[in-house]
């Protein structure tokens, strides 16, 4: 997707003429899979790893870190509830209407298999080495930046010149005070790991309580908390044509968008007229990547759509 300048309306159109009901699930999931790079990758490794499958070949360090690439694909493509025939027995990355019919008939009513995830408590004490090494390192960095402030600050003099900076560097010097943020691992479905403080001295465990819900209610949670994949078709279709907007989009203006929809579903007005208020077209566009990280939870929660950002 990222290379292609140039949509084609199978990369936006699902209209229920060329998409039925009975496909919507297969589809949807195949679209917003060739919008991750994470994804598209794995099945290519994949691919690979079955055309070479009862080829001889000597032991190598670069067979080993083939098979390790390997595992970790197949893994990614578990977590999606779609069997391995289904990414490598279809000529994915293409569009899925372009995709024969009787292999598209194949997965016709076909619902994900979806792994039973590792759910975590709301909150633990956590004792990962791991983690708390990389908080160290996170840590050290937010350290070595307010070191870098404080010296430049000394190493300024008074003259009129650097009056401004000086003030500048100050001032983000007391909202880094005032608001320290707090340095952050993002793990996988949205677990997250911090270091923190508690002053179990001077205040109460109401008192406490009361802060840390207050923290919680201001945090920027990586991935929004959803009931589902969706099960009805109105939903699943819904999400296609939410992606269909994000798509055009990404590589076309607000008019330019609104006329090519406009000229497309001539035949259904009251479908076109959804889209054709600049403020509703970019918020479903938007809703798309919500759409994205909802399919697939497991992918990095700092991955996006090859189709974002909008134009």
């Amino acid at each position: 997707m990222k290379a292609q300048k140039k949509l084609i309306k199978h990369d936006w159109n699902f209209d229920s003429e060329k998409v039925p009901d009975d496909e919507l699930v297969a589809c949807c999931v195949w679209e917003y899979a060739r919008e991750s790079n994470s994804i598209c990758g794995a099945v290519e490794i994949a691919k690979t790893a079955y055309a070479n499958q009862g080829i001889a070949r000597p032991e190598s360090a670069e067979r080993e870190a083939f098979r390790s690439a390997a595992d970790k694909a197949f893994g990614l493509l578990h977590g999606t509830g779609f069997d391995n025939s289904f990414w490598v027995g279809l000529p994915f990355p293409a569009p899925w209407q372009s995709v024969g019919k009787s292999e598209r008939k194949k997965w016709a009513h076909f619902r994900p298999k979806i792994p039973t995830p590792m759910i975590f408590p709301p909150f633990q004490v956590t004792a990962d080495l791991f983690i708390a090494s990389v908080l160290h390192g996170e840590a050290r960095k937010a350290h070595d930046a307010r070191q870098a402030i404080c010296l430049r600050l000394s190493q300024i003099d008074s003259g009129v010149a650097n009056l401004k900076e000086a003030g500048e560097l100050r001032t983000k010097l007391s909202e880094q005070e005032q608001h320290p943020t707090p340095s952050v691992v993002r793990g996988e479905g949205g677990v997250d790991s911090f270091i923190a403080q508690i002053n179990w001295h001077e205040f109460s465990k109401k008192e406490i309580k009361k802060c840390f819900s207050k923290w919680v209610d201001n945090y920027s949670c990586p991935i929004a908390k959803s009931s589902g994949r969706g099960h009805k078709p109105v939903d699943w279709r819904a999400r296609l044509v939410r992606l269909g907007l994000l798509r055009l989009r990404h590589v076309q203006s607000v008019e330019e968008t609104i006329k090519t929809i406009t000229q497309t579903l001539p035949s259904d007005k009251r479908k076109a007229a959804k889209f054709i208020e600049p403020g509703e077209l970019n918020r479903e566009a938007q809703n798309a990547v919500t759409d994205f990280r909802n399919i697939f939870p497991f992918l990095d929660s700092a991955e996006m759509p090859t189709s974002w950002p909008l134009k």
